[in-house]
């Protein structure tokens, strides 16, 4: 199941896999594991809207008509009017996880809260269908046919581009070509170009949900790139160490968890760091690494496949190349 909590901003819920041994009372179980916090390496990058020891004031939740009866105990009335609806959106994203829950209703010590439903906490992309990159441009493809993006040819072929990230409204595009990695604003009359890294060794760039360029380089030690529209570069050192080299950079959809495969030992390894931001969305640091033991030393570049799937391209003794999933688990 997914526990989803709100990210530093207040802008996304981040996701969150957790187990539980039986369907039983679900509702209950997956309230009270919301209510007990984050896990431990995941918490620099979430944070708690209810204090601390809030619990269910009766320990269960009730489910009618498919809406769910949260009953709070009297410190949840510590949490301001105006943080209350993103207490109910991270409630709802949670709880929906559950079959037949559509709605849910918070009390505090059996006094119905009259509470607005707040924004999802979800980015929405306009299109699901796979982005390819080759020669000609960027293109969706839908079973054998493949639909142009509007804008994406001449800045493909004009860099020889080799590698590519784009917003999930498809209008900031960047891309790897020639070395170097560029910004493009798509939809505007004569599409804008600028430079964003030039360092050698560089690697396919990844955008968070704000459309800040994340760039990183083979180069061992080298650090992390953050830059915004503006320009201003946050630079974070290299996780790993001086001596160890980054392959590969992915950021998940809601902007809180950074994916890394890197050198480690005569192979490689993939972890996930969470993205430690201020309210402003500006990145401030990276938490310590959440490794995924389920990928091979043989891992060459990742991806996210939804918000919780990380997927792996690896190869074995015979260079046949396969692809490996993981769920980013607490």
């Amino acid at each position: 199941r997914v526990l989803f909590r709100s990210d530093k901003a207040l802008t996304n819920l981040v996701p969150e896999v957790r187990w539980f041994p039986t369907k039983a009372a679900l509702a209950t179980r997956i309230t009270n594991a919301l209510l007990a916090g984050p896990s431990e390496w995941l918490a620099p990058a979430v944070q708690n809207i209810l204090p601390d020891g809030t619990k269910l004031n009766i320990n269960s939740v009730t489910v009618t008509n498919g809406d769910a009866q949260v009953d709070l105990s009297a410190s949840a009335l510590k949490v301001p009017a105006w943080k209350r609806p993103y207490l109910k959106s991270q409630l709802l994203a949670t709880l929906s996880e559950v079959e037949g829950i559509m709605d849910v209703t918070i009390s505090i010590e059996r006094t119905v809260q009259e509470i607005s439903a707040g924004s999802s906490g979800f980015s929405t992309s306009p299109s699901n269908m796979p982005v390819i990159l080759n020669s000609k441009g960027l293109f969706h493809v839908a079973g054998t046919n493949t639909y142009e993006i509007a804008d994406a040819t001449a800045p493909v072929t004009e860099l020889s581009a080799t590698g590519f990230a784009i917003s999930a409204d498809e209008t900031f595009l960047t891309l790897l070509g020639n070395n170097e990695v560029h910004s493009y604003q798509l939809g505007l009359i004569g599409v804008k170009d600028k430079l964003v890294d030039s360092r050698p060794k560089l690697l396919n760039p990844t955008l968070d949900p704000y459309n800040q360029v994340w760039t990183a380089s083979y180069k061992k030690g080298a650090p992390i790139r953050v830059i915004d529209a503006s320009g201003k570069v946050v630079t974070l050192a290299n996780p790993f160490g001086f001596g160890t080299s980054i392959r590969g950079i992915a950021m998940s959809p809601e902007g809180s968890r950074l994916a890394i495969v890197h050198d480690y030992f005569k192979g490689s390894t993939v972890d996930i760091l969470p993205v430690i931001r201020d309210k402003n969305r500006t990145v401030i640091s990276l938490a310590r690494p959440y490794p995924l033991s389920q990928f091979p030393n043989s891992t060459q570049a990742i991806t996210w496949v939804d918000r919780v799937t990380v997927a792996g391209l690896a190869k074995d003794a015979g260079s046949q190349q396969s692809t490996v999933e993981a769920i980013v688990g607490g």
